[in-house]
């Protein structure tokens, strides 16, 4: 039954108009016959295909690529990489395609019309999805009848797949994508490289009709600018411009362009008429008016700014980020250098110390004790040393218990006027005799109690010793 249906339709298919069918190149068969491969012209640097044999190239590539790559595979990356290179090796059979010394090189060559590959690839795919599936037409011939090289299994498994809810989901996002393209453009298959020749030919045929008075510079016109080529991409044969976003921007580059002529704009490097009109800068990928195949160097070269010059900004941006860096970091050391004074504050009041402070002094009342310890000026603590006499009353108590491993309470030299508020605090906590000093660190959530015992303390206080490495986490922290 599955036979005869074929049968029906392809008969049916004999009786309808003659229309275009699936592109065999039967010429570059028979010139394959020969053994004379086929010459073409390239740009070495882009890797674009260009003059009289360059359509023949890519429906070649294009062919290759549906025959060889099967359509059940979702990416081009699941295609095998032995298909891929079996193709490579075909193309090169029929076409003289450079060489390189460089190996980097041949294999770039090859990546660049891959992707070009892949491209026709996945719109041969997107337009079986448009024909026999989205909207299938009563007397459309099935396509593994009217494409020899799509199997009837595969074909089944395609449509399997184009049906699901994932397919379905990634083809609404593709519209979407597309809908935001405000710019569309009605290139052939040639791209901006085959309009270019074109716009070329025109202009020559055009001052060939008064060569009264030309030169043989204005004989050979100059390639047409970069929006002249943009904005005839997107211009249909009546002239009428493909949408209306793109009928704005050609005014805008009417306007630029007579600013031009006046001075008014000056061009300069990426910053051009196009960049001006469409209102956007380039990008890294390719640059619009020119074609995928150019990106930001190829087309401008490389910044010409010298390496000098360069290094001075380099080094101005990192000095401004660097002073930046270190403003915000002193803002927030202050701020974590206040929270922890509070901290040791609130930790000597509940070991019987109390704090009050009238308009010029700041009293510190040990409050089980008779004698008054006034500290005058600021209660901003610090890590400095205690003064020098003061070191070496505590340099010998270091010493001593280092050597003996002694715990018994040693004796404490009197807090002097010229030490600062938290010098005499800990001078304080060490007459106490206490083991240590509990701190409670409510800013660190990785540690909430610190214990700092009276070797440390001491050993800070004397400044000249290593600190322990719990002492320096406290005062980093």
């Amino acid at each position: 039954m599955a036979d005869s249906t074929d049968n029906s339709a392809e008969t049916s298919q004999r009786n309808k108009k003659s229309v275009r069918g699936p592109t065999m190149l039967k010429a570059i068969e028979n010139v394959r016959k020969t053994g004379i491969k086929i010459p073409l012209q390239f740009d070495l640097e882009t890797g674009e295909c260009y003059g009289n044999n360059a359509s023949h190239f890519k429906s070649y590539v294009a062919l290759l690529t549906r025959e060889r790559c099967s359509i059940a595979k979702e990416l081009w990356k699941h295609i095998p990489e032995g298909v891929k290179n079996a193709m490579w090796t075909d193309i090169k059979a029929i076409f003289v395609i450079p060489e390189f010394d460089d190996a980097k090189r041949n294999d770039h060559f090859k990546k660049i019309w891959f992707h070009y590959a892949a491209e026709r690839w996945k719109d041969f795919k997107s337009r079986l999805t448009r024909t026999y599936i989205t909207d299938p037409k009563p007397d459309d011939v099935p396509p593994y009848v009217k494409y020899p090289y799509i199997k009837k299994d595969i074909w089944e498994e395609f449509v399997k797949y184009r049906q699901t809810s994932d397919f379905k989901e990634k083809s609404q996002k593709g519209r979407e994508n597309h809908a935001k393209n405000v710019y569309p453009h009605v290139l052939s298959r040639g791209g901006y490289k085959r309009l270019e020749e074109q716009m070329i030919n025109e202009k020559r045929l055009s001052l060939s009709k008064d060569s009264s008075g030309l030169t043989d510079d204005d004989r050979h016109p100059s390639p047409p600018e970069r929006y002249e080529t943009w904005t005839r991409a997107r211009q249909k044969k009546g002239g009428e411009f493909t949408s209306e976003p793109v009928k704005k921007v050609a005014e805008k580059i009417e306007k630029i362009v007579e600013d031009s002529k006046k001075g008014d704009f000056v061009p300069t490097g990426r910053h051009d008429v196009l960049a001006e009109a469409i209102g956007t800068p380039e990008h890294g990928g390719s640059v619009r008016g020119v074609g995928k195949k150019h990106n930001i160097t190829t087309y401008w070269g490389r910044s010409k700014v010298s390496r000098q010059s360069q290094g001075i900004d380099v080094k101005e941006q990192l000095a401004a980020f660097k002073a930046d860096l270190e403003a915000k970091f002193e803002e927030k050391l202050a701020q974590e250098r206040k929270m922890m004074q509070d901290s040791l504050m609130e930790t000597l009041k509940s070991m019987g110390l109390s704090q009050t402070s009238d308009t010029n002094n700041r009293v510190m009342v040990p409050e089980a004790q008779t004698e008054q310890l006034v500290v005058t000026g600021s209660a901003k603590g610090s890590c400095s040393p205690a003064p020098v006499k003061m070191q070496n009353e505590l340099k010998e108590v270091v010493v001593t218990e280092s050597a003996k491993g002694s715990r018994s309470p040693a004796p404490v030299a009197e807090a002097q006027d010229n030490m600062d508020d938290v010098q005499k605090l800990l001078i304080m906590v060490l007459k106490r005799g206490e083991d240590h000093l509990d701190v409670e660190l409510i800013h660190c959530s990785m540690c909430t109690n610190f214990l700092m015992s009276c070797k440390c303390i001491r050993e800070l206080l004397v400044g000249s010793i290593w600190l322990d490495m719990s002492t320096l986490s406290v005062w980093c922290s």
